[in-house]
């Protein structure tokens, strides 16, 4: 009897943090706060960045202009198809994993999040640095791009500087001119419907796939709680 009593007790004891995590997870919410802007500090004057006229191609042969995104949260990555050296390398194991891959692979996961069914006015953009058109072609004919809401784009890398170095001033980009072998950077940037970077996140680090997930919530809540029903109930 003492034996089955203390079997029930060691029993209690263990299902009470589960049942706390089951509370956590369900009941409550997480603390959301407001977005700051991106800002760059030249000679003591604060610059917020902002997204330039730009003009691109898409993967279905359209031209883009910064007026097709106009009034859109954006979701902003750089690429390239054929591997630099300089990239920032992912290996699992003994195997190198492109950087690239691992990008867009993040990038999926926060597509899914999103509630597409109710048509909120949010883009993906991923823009190549430079390769080839046939390359290009390669690549996206081999990964099955949702057209409707995420766009490759590509084109002169005079205007790939204009976002990534002028506007951005992401360091991948410091001191490049065109013509420059195509790189992959390491970050991703969401960016409200005025065309200002609200948040910069380290693309290879799940924590901070998790945190622009956070962000992107809080943005729609406190900045355009219209777009709140995007937001994939969990």
């Amino acid at each position: 009897m003492k034996n089955l009593q203390a079997r029930v007790a060691l029993m209690v004891i263990m299902a009470i943090p589960l049942l706390l995590i089951a509370y956590f997870y369900l009941f409550t919410e997480p603390v959301y706060r407001g977005i700051p802007h991106e800002y760059s500090v030249d000679n003591g004057d604060t610059l917020y960045h902002k997204l330039p006229p730009f003009k691109l191609v898409n993967q279905l042969g359209d031209t883009i202009t910064e007026n097709d995104v106009k009034g859109k949260i954006l979701f902003i990555d750089f690429f390239s198809v054929k591997p630099n050296p300089k990239d920032v390398r992912i290996m699992d194991g003994n195997k190198e994993i492109p950087l690239r891959t691992v990008l867009h692979g993040n990038m999926a996961r926060i597509h899914k999040k999103i509630n597409w069914e109710k048509n909120p006015d949010i883009f993906f953009l991923s823009i190549n640095t430079g390769d080839s058109l046939t390359d290009i072609e390669s690549y996206t004919g081999s990964v099955q791009w949702p057209e409707n809401n995420w766009w490759v784009l590509h084109g002169p890398q005079t205007e790939v500087l204009k976002i990534g170095q002028a506007a951005f001033k992401w360091e991948e980009f410091d001191g490049l001119n065109a013509p420059f072998q195509p790189i992959t950077g390491t970050r991703v940037a969401m960016v409200d419907k005025a065309g200002s970077p609200r948040g910069y996140y380290l693309a290879t680090d799940l924590q901070q796939e998790r945190q622009m997930l956070q962000d992107y919530v809080a943005l729609l809540r406190f900045d355009y709680p219209e777009e709140t029903k995007a937001i994939r109930e969990r």
